[in-house]
C-alpha cells in the first residue's frame, strides 16, 4: 500500500495559485476504511438509552457537526478548536484504535477540501492541519512509524515546495530525506541510528513535535539496550536535542514569532501527550505581551528541565555539555537568576578541558568566558571578574596566534602555487 518516493514535477507557481495534489492509494485506503464514520458516531451517541445513562462519556463535539451530513461543510480556522476537541475525546480512550480512524478520516477529508479551494491561501490552513493529523497518526502507530501517512505528507510538502519554493522549499527538501528514512524505520524499527537521523531531519524541517516524538522514543528504549557509560552518552545527546527544540522556539518567540498557529499546534500536542497539568505551556491566544510572556516562560522552563538533565550526566560528550551550560546560563541570566547562572556555567567550564584547542572551540570558549565575566560584573564578584578576564586573555591570545598562523600558512601556500605556476616551462 505504500508507494515509492514520488518524483516531483517542476511547475510554474507563485502568487496565490493553488497547488495540485496527486491522489495516492494511501488516501483512497483511508477513505475506504473510514467511510460512514461520522454517521456511525452520530447514531451511537444519539440513542435515548445512551443519553439517559452515559451522557458524560459522549463527545462534546461530534464529527458530523464539523463536516456536515453530506461531507460538504467548508473547514476554516474557526473549526480548529472543534477538531481538537474531537481528537481529545478519542485520545482519552483506553486504546488508540478509534483515534487512528478519526485521524485518517479528518486527514483525508481535509486533503479533499484543499483540492476544491480556488486559492493557495485557502489551501494553506487545510494542508498544514492535514499534516498535523497525519503526523499524529504516525505518533500513535506501532513503533511510531507509519509510511502510508507520511506518503501523504510527502505529497503535500512536495506540492507546496514546488509551487511556492520561496516559502515552503525547506519543507520539501527535508521531506525528500524524511520519507525514505521513515520507510526504512518501518522495516527496521530497532535501528536507533535511523531514528535519530529521522528526528534530526524533522527538527530541520521545523516539525518540532514530530522530532520530539522520535527523541522520546529513543529516550525510553535506550535503557533496554545500553548500559553505564554508553547509555549516559546517548541519553546526553537526546536530552540536549530535546532542550534544543524548546530553545529554538523560545529564540524565535523572542524575535517576534509570526506563525502563532504553528507554535500553538506544538503546544496543543505537547500538552495533550507529554505535559502534566503543572508542566502545561500556555498557548498564544492573541498578540498581547502577557500571552507571549507566559508562553515564553513555559518554553524556557521546559528547556531548563532538559538542559539540567543533560548536565546531570557527568560523562556526557564535552562539546554538548559546554553548549548546554552556555544556553542554560543565558536563559537563567535572562530571568535574572544570577547565582544559578554562575553556578551552572562555573560547573560546566570543566568540560572545556576535554575539547581540543582548535580555532572554533577556542572561539566558543572565549565567548563562554565573556558570559561568565558579564555575570561576575552584574553580581559585583571581583574574584569572578578577575578570573574570567585572565582566562579570556589567555585563550583569546591562543586564538589570535592560531588565526595568525593559519593566515600565514594560507598566504605562503598561495605564494608557492603562484611561483610553481610561473616556473612551468612554456609549451614548444
Amino acid at each position: 500500500m505504500t508507494e515509492g518516493t514520488p518524483q516531483a514535477e517542476p511547475r510554474a507557481g507563485g502568487g496565490d495559485q493553488p497547488v495540485a495534489l496527486r491522489k495516492l492509494r494511501a488516501e483512497t485506503q483511508f477513505i475506504h476504511e473510514t467511510r460512514g464514520l461520522e454517521r456511525q458516531e452520530r447514531d451511537r451517541y444519539s440513542s435515548m438509552l445512551w443519553n439517559l445513562m452515559r451522557l458524560d462519556l459522549a463527545p462534546k463535539v461530534k464529527i458530523i457537526d464539523i463536516v456536515g451530513t453530506q461531507l460538504d461543510s467548508a473547514i476554516g480556522t474557526e473549526d480548529e478548536r472543534s477538531i481538537a476537541r474531537v481528537v481529545d475525546h478519542y485520545h482519552n480512550r483506553p486504546t488508540h484504535a478509534e483515534l487512528n480512524q478519526v485521524l485518517k478520516f479528518f486527514s483525508a477529508f481535509l486533503i479533499q477540501r484543499a483540492r476544491r479551494e480556488p486559492s493557495f491561501s485557502g489551501q494553506q490552513f487545510l494542508l498544514f492541519k492535514a499534516v498535523d493529523l497525519l503526523r499524529m497518526l504516525t505518533q500513535y502507530s506501532t513503533w511510531a512509524a507509519h509510511p502510508d501517512s507520511e506518503s501523504l505528507v510527502y505529497v503535500i510538502f512536495d506540492a507546496m515546495g514546488t509551487g511556492h519554493p520561496d516559502r515552503f522549499g525547506n519543507y520539501r527538501e527535508t521531506e525528500l530525506t524524511v520519507y525514505p528514512l521513515l520507510k526504512r524505520l518501518h522495516d527496521a524499527p530497532r535501528d536507533f541510528n535511523i531514528r535519530l537521523r529521522l528526528a534530526d531531519e524533522l527538527s530541520k524541517q521545523t516539525s518540532f513535535f514530530d522530532a520530539l516524538v522520535q527523541y522520546d522514543f529513543l529516550r525510553r528504549f535506550y535503557p533496554r539496550f545500553y548500559r553505564d557509560r554508553h547509555l549516559d552518552q546517548r541519553l546526553t545527546v537526546i536530552y540536549s536535542r530535546v532542550a534544543g527544540l524548546f530553545q529554538n522556539m523560545l529564540d524565535h518567540l523572542g524575535r517576534g514569532y509570526r506563525d502563532a498557529r504553528k507554535l500553538n499546534s506544538f503546544i496543543d500536542r505537547y500538552n495533550r501527550h507529554f505535559a502534566s497539568r503543572k508542566e502545561a505551556i500556555v498557548p498564544i491566544t492573541d498578540a498581547s505581551r502577557a500571552a507571549g510572556g507566559k508562553t515564553a516562560r513555559g518554553l524556557r522552563q521546559a528547556a531548563e528541565h532538559w538542559y539540567r538533565r543533560a548536565l546531570a550526566i557527568k560523562v556526557g560528550p564535552p562539546h554538548l555539555q559546554t553548549e548546554n551550560a552556555a544556553k542554560l546560563g543565558k536563559n537563567l541570566l535572562g530571568e535574572r537568576r544570577l547565582r544559578e547562572a554562575l553556578a551552572v556555567m562555573t560547573d560546566g567550564y570543566r568540560y572545556w578541558r576535554g575539547l581540543p584547542e582548535e580555532p572554533e572551540y577556542l572561539r566558543r570558549r572565549v565567548e563562554y568566558l565573556q558570559q561568565l565575566f558579564d555575570i561576575g560584573v552584574r553580581m559585583g564578584r571581583r574574584d569572578q571578574v578577575a578570573w574570567a578576564n585572565e582566562e579570556q586573555r589567555e585563550h583569546g591570545g591562543r586564538l589570535e596566534e592560531m588565526v595568525r598562523a593559519q593566515s600565514e600558512y594560507t598566504r605562503r601556500r598561495e605564494q608557492i602555487l603562484l611561483d610553481a605556476r610561473d616556473e612551468e616551462p612554456d609549451e614548444v
